[in-house]
C-alpha cells in the first residue's frame, strides 16, 4: 500500500497491496516519465491491479495516495498546467478511459 502523501521517484508503487508481487509485475501499470515544469524529475509507474480509478490534480509537491478500500488512487503533480481537480482514469468493462474533470486547460489523448 502506498502511504498518504508518498513521495515518488524512481520506483515501482503498488495501490493495493494483495501480497502478490507477480500481479504487480504483469497488471497494467501508469507510467510518469516526465513533468512539465520539473523535466529532471525522477520517472516512476504506477501497479494498477486492483484498481479501479486514478484521479490526478496540482499539489505543492508530487505525491501519491491508495484508499485501498475504495480501490483508487489520487495522484498530484506540482505542475502549474495541472488543475487542483485535472482528470480521472476510470477502469471500465471495456478497458481504461480518461475523464477531464473540469480542467482549466483540458485533457488531450492523441489518437493512435
Amino acid at each position: 500500500m502506498i502511504a498518504d502523501n508518498r513521495r515518488v521517484s524512481g520506483q515501482t508503487l503498488s495501490a493495493v497491496d494483495d501480497g502478490d508481487a507477480r500481479l504487480d509485475r504483469e497488471c497494467p501499470h501508469l507510467y510518469f516519465v516526465a513533468c512539465a515544469h520539473n523535466p529532471l524529475a525522477r520517472p516512476f509507474r504506477l501497479a494498477l491491479a486492483g484498481v479501479t480509478e486514478v484521479t490526478f490534480g496540482r499539489g505543492p509537491e508530487p505525491s501519491v495516495v491508495a484508499d485501498p478500500a475504495a480501490r483508487s488512487v489520487a495522484v498530484a503533480l506540482n505542475d502549474p498546467w495541472t488543475s487542483s481537480a485535472h482528470a480521472r482514469l476510470v477502469r471500465g468493462a471495456d478497458g481504461w478511459e480518461i475523464v477531464d474533470a473540469g480542467s482549466k486547460n483540458g485533457t488531450i489523448v492523441p489518437a493512435g
